[in-house]
């Protein structure tokens, strides 16, 4: 195998849809199946992680792998939580603490 490249098209759907990069390279060396695509010059690498999948699509360039896209299916994998989600749980119980002694 040539190198795997990795293009910004895939660069920005691993940010866009909150995929693990290291499940992206998991799933592109050790696939359960690989699928041909629509497209002739192009297969759907697949990896089973529990609840869900993570499908790569890659093309193959003379000896190299070009990494073009990625998403997952069955989407139970945890996203991360936005920002002020994470303030507001982290804020929450202190606040409530600090106002339960004001008022004993």
């Amino acid at each position: 195998m040539g190198q795997v490249i990795w293009t910004n098209h895939l660069k920005e759907r691993i940010r866009e849809r909150h995929i693990d990069q290291k499940l992206v390279e998991l799933t592109l060396k050790f696939p359960n199946r690989v699928e041909n695509s629509r497209h002739q010059s192009s297969q759907k690498f697949i990896k089973n992680f529990g609840e869900f999948q993570i499908i790569a699509a890659v093309r193959r360039q003379a000896n190299d792998w070009i990494v073009t896209s990625v998403w997952q299916k069955n989407g139970n994998y945890p996203r991360p939580k936005p920002f002020v989600e994470k303030l507001i749980h982290f804020l929450l119980p202190r606040l409530k603490k600090l106002f339960s002694r004001r008022s004993n």
